[in-house]
C-alpha cells in the first residue's frame, strides 16, 4: 500500500493569537485517517496532564490526550500549543497564560484585576485532518468578549511549572459559540529560559523623556533604584545625586521594568507610570512614560 502524506502548517491559527513563533504539522494516512502531530524544533515538550471540557461551535473536543509544547517562556508569560487526533479529526489548542511577578500564588484568574492571572485560548478542529476546512473558537480579548474564572495554582516559567484550572466563556456580541471552554493542567518541562538581566539593577539611573506632542522639550530625571527580588524601590534625585524621600516603587520582570512615582508641582502632585524593556546588556531600557494628567512620553534609561 502506498503512503501519501500532507503537511499542515498552523501559522493561520497563530495569526489569531499574538503571532507566537511556531511551526507545526501533521501527517495523515488516508486509509486509516490517523494523524501524527509534530512541533517545531524550538518547542519544548511538557510532561503531566491536560484535560479539556468543550462541546460547542467547533465540536466535541477529546477530554484528554492533548500533549502541549512550550514555545515561549517569559518571566510573566508562558505560551503553549499542542494537537491530538480524535475520531479522524485533528484538534489544536493554543494556550497563553500570564501572571505578574509581584502576584501571590495561588492566584485567581480575572481579566480586570492587575495582580490576577490571565488565560486566553484558541481551540480548532480540522475535519479529516484538513485544516483548510477547520473551525476555530477564540476565547480572549476584552472583558466584553470573554468571561474568565478559575485558579492559577502554580506559575513558574523559569523552573518549568504550570498548574491551573480555568473556565473561559465567549460572551462577544453575535458569537456563534455555544459552550464554555474548561482547561485543567498540571505540567512540567525542561526550561530553556535564559535571563536577559545577569544581575540586579541596583544603582543610579539617568532617565530622559521626550514627549510625543510636537514642540515639547526633553526632560531628564535621576533615579536611585534598589532591587529586592522582583520588587524595586528607590528615590528621585537631583543632577548632583542629592536624593529625596519621594515614593518610588515598581517591579522588574525580565526583560521589562515597571515604575511608579509622584512628583510635586505648583498645581498639585502628579503620578507617573513607566513601562520599558531592557537591552541585552541590562544597563539600558526604552519604553513609555505616562501620567495621570494624560501626557505620554518616550523614555530612555541608562545606568551610570
Amino acid at each position: 500500500m502506498s503512503r501519501s502524506s500532507s503537511r499542515v502548517h498552523s501559522l493561520g491559527l497563530v495569526g489569531w493569537f499574538f503571532a507566537a513563533p511556531f511551526v507545526a504539522g501533521c501527517e495523515g494516512d488516508p486509509p486509516t485517517a490517523e494523524y501524527y502531530c509534530s512541533m517545531g524544533s524550538d518547542s519544548i515538550p511538557t510532561t503531566g496532564t491536560t484535560e479539556i471540557e468543550y462541546d460547542g461551535f467547533v465540536g466535541a473536543a477529546p477530554r484528554s490526550g492533548m500533549e502541549l509544547y512550550v514555545s515561549l517562556e517569559q518571566a510573566e508569560r508562558v505560551y503553549l500549543e499542542g494537537c491530538t487526533s480524535s475520531g479522524g479529526d485533528l484538534w489544536w489548542l493554543d494556550l497563553d497564560v500570564e501572571l505578574a511577578v509581584t502576584a501571590e500564588q495561588p492566584a485567581t484568574l480575572e481579566l480586570l484585576e492587575p495582580e490576577a492571572g490571565r488565560v486566553t485560548a484558541l481551540i480548532s478542529r480540522c475535519p479529516g485532518g484538513d485544516c483548510s476546512q477547520s473551525r476555530r473558537a477564540f476565547f480572549g480579548g476584552t472583558p466584553a468578549e470573554i468571561l474568565l474564572e478559575g485558579s492559577l495554582r502554580e506559575f513558574d516559567p523559569v523552573a518549568g511549572r504550570l498548574n491551573l484550572s480555568a473556565t473561559l466563556v465567549d460572551v462577544a456580541a453575535k458569537t456563534l459559540e455555544t459552550s464554555p471552554l474548561g482547561i485543567s493542567t498540571d505540567l512540567s518541562w525542561e526550561p530553556s529560559y535564559v535571563p536577559i538581566l545577569k544581575g540586579p539593577i541596583d544603582g543610579r539611573w539617568v532617565i530622559t523623556t521626550t514627549q510625543v506632542a510636537a514642540g515639547s522639550a526633553d526632560v531628564t530625571r535621576y533615579l536611585e533604584l534598589e532591587q529586592d527580588g522582583a520588587l524595586i524601590s528607590g528615590q528621585l534625585c537631583s543632577e548632583d545625586w542629592e536624593c529625596e524621600d519621594a515614593e518610588l516603587s515598581g517591579a522588574v520582570a525580565d526583560p521589562r521594568i515597571r515604575l511608579r512615582w509622584t512628583e510635586p508641582t505648583a498645581s498639585g502632585a502628579i503620578a507617573y507610570q513607566l513601562q520599558a524593556s531592557f537591552s541585552p546588556r541590562g544597563d539600558e531600557f526604552n519604553g513609555a512614560l505616562t501620567n495621570d494628567a494624560g501626557d505620554v512620553s518616550w523614555v530612555e534609561g541608562k545606568l551610570e
